[in-house]
Protein backbone atom coordinates (compact mmCIF):
# COMPACT_ATOMS: atom_id res chain seq x y z
CA UNK A 1 0.00 0.00 0.00
CA UNK A 2 3.09 2.30 1.05
CA UNK A 3 4.64 1.41 -2.59
CA UNK A 4 1.65 2.51 -4.52
CA UNK A 5 1.29 6.03 -2.13
CA UNK A 6 4.90 6.43 -3.31
CA UNK A 7 4.23 6.26 -6.82
CA UNK A 8 0.70 8.34 -6.46
CA UNK A 9 2.65 11.37 -4.98
CA UNK A 10 5.36 10.50 -7.47
CA UNK A 11 2.95 10.90 -10.52
CA UNK A 12 1.27 13.93 -8.82
CA UNK A 13 4.58 15.86 -8.89
CA UNK A 14 5.68 14.82 -12.34
CA UNK A 15 2.59 16.57 -13.75
CA UNK A 16 2.76 19.60 -11.43
CA UNK A 17 6.45 20.55 -12.51
CA UNK A 18 5.00 19.69 -16.10
CA UNK A 19 2.04 22.10 -15.94
CA UNK A 20 4.10 24.69 -14.53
Amino acid sequence: LDRIRNYGLRLYATIVLKLQ
